[in-house]
């Protein structure tokens, strides 16, 4: 009873946090001063993290490396940077790779007002969340993002004929892609190393070992970290199995908690927040949604407050705005 009440208490911002945005924006208060808000503190976040790291390099002697650059052991650099502030690195870049796709949005706006300082200012942003997120080396958030952010901006320049733009884009981002990934080590380690792959493949098959037993009703969602656990042991996984990992994917996490027809739901649900995103051209709820359709196949994305938090936040502010946009257009 205490675990389901747990699982209550974590999933409870989905419920209750739209419709507060929806009261709080049928006041008249501004949705892009929230988006602002939010950027500005994924940035205080991602700057802080940074200062903190530094000062235990420079003062305090630590993660230190003779041999590399700046004497920076980067690998544990990368490593610790998240934990700084008590951010999981995948969250973490999440959000981050989030606010890039923000600030992208408006500086498409911005193109056609003509406001170059505020293009520039975006830019430098943009570059700076950008070298952040690969510093934090989160792979599936970084790679799904930058995808998503490069299509996507390429398909905008497109759209409006402008080929000279959509070539710049493209070869400017490859140039810093292959500049950021050769020089950061640990990012490289993870992705020709495969490093966590191996242990997420376990996870993965005690997760559908589990799903055989109970494919229909599933185990409950107070139940899975306790089946998860007494599985792990079975599979002779005791480190994961005293940490009380979850499955790190979001569709098996579903499916074991809550059966066939959970699976389905959760699908559905995603499906139609992404299809309507597209019918309505708000892009930028369809970007936020892909990442989080992504970003479920390597993490249990709605198993942590900030994954939550998260998407009931911005989806919420995006879904409400595109709504009375709709609702004003139909009496203009």
């Amino acid at each position: 009873m205490q675990a389901a009440f747990s699982e209550l208490e974590l999933k409870v911002s989905l419920l209750l946090l739209p419709p507060i945005l929806h009261s709080l924006f049928s006041q008249g208060r501004a949705k892009n001063r929230y988006l602002f808000i939010f950027v500005l503190a994924c940035f205080i976040a991602a700057v802080s993290s940074l200062f903190m790291i530094f000062y235990k390099i420079y003062f305090l002697d630590m993660y230190r490396q003779p041999n590399q650059p700046l004497q920076i052991d980067w690998v544990y650099f990368s490593f610790h940077l998240p934990k700084q502030i008590n951010f999981h690195a995948p969250y973490f870049s999440m959000y981050v790779m989030l606010s890039i796709f923000i600030l992208a949005h408006w500086i498409l706006k911005e193109v056609n007002n003509g406001q170059t300082w505020k293009i520039l200012l975006g830019l430098v942003t943009i570059f700076f969340f950008f070298t952040f997120n690969v510093l934090l080396s989160s792979r599936t958030a970084l790679v799904s993002g930058t995808i998503i952010l490069l299509i996507g901006s390429i398909a905008y320049f497109f759209s409006k004929k402008r080929y000279s733009q959509a070539g710049l884009v493209l070869s400017l981002s490859s140039i810093l892609i292959c500049s950021l990934y050769f020089n950061t080590p640990y990012l490289r380690r993870k992705l020709e190393g495969g490093t966590g792959i191996t242990q997420r493949q376990q996870l993965w098959r005690a997760g559908f070992e589990l799903i055989k037993d109970t494919p229909f009703i599933g185990v409950g969602p107070g139940d899975t970290k306790d089946r998860l656990a007494v599985q792990y042991s079975r599979m002779g996984l005791s480190s994961e199995a005293k940490n009380r990992l979850d499955p790190h994917n979001q569709y098996i996490q579903m499916f074991l908690a809550l059966g066939v027809m959970g699976i389905l739901v959760y699908t559905v649900c995603l499906l139609y927040l992404l299809f309507t995103s597209l019918r309505n051209s708000s892009y930028l709820l369809t970007a936020f949604v892909l990442l989080y359709i992504l970003c479920g196949t390597t993490e249990s994305v709605f198993n942590s407050q900030k994954g939550v938090v998260l998407f009931a936040f911005i989806a919420g502010v995006l879904a409400f705005r595109e709504r009375e946009v709709q609702f004003e257009s139909s009496f203009s």
